[in-house]
């Protein structure tokens, strides 16, 4: 099995791909993609967070015996995502909206 830091490597196409259509979205030039060295950085911690949180659940699933059908596989990957997942989903709304910030986006927002 590949190591945390390698697994979290894989979920850096899904962001970058990702950031150029949020990108493309807010009509910005690719120049500004200077800040994917940071969505970068963000993105493969935040999948090395998840993929370990996954494999501890299915770890203790199995440990306990009770991984004898899909149904057990199910709930062992909703019970690690879930216990994670707010956690990484408020600390990238934060990083989005520091992003937002400093680019400027408030001063040009309509209203």
């Amino acid at each position: 099995m590949a190591s945390a830091s390698g697994r979290g490597v894989l979920s850096l196409p899904f962001s970058l791909v990702g950031g150029i259509s949020f990108l493309d979205v807010l009509d910005y030039e690719l120049s500004v993609g200077v800040s994917f060295i940071a969505r970068a950085g963000v993105s493969a911690e935040t999948g090395v967070i998840m993929l370990t949180s996954l494999d501890q659940a299915f770890k203790d699933k199995q440990r306990q015996g009770q991984m004898d059908s899909l149904a057990d596989l199910k709930d062992a990957l909703f019970k690690g995502g879930s216990a994670i997942e707010k956690r990484t989903q408020d600390r990238i709304t934060r990083w989005m909206a520091k992003v937002l910030d400093l680019w400027g986006y408030n001063e040009r927002m309509p209203g």
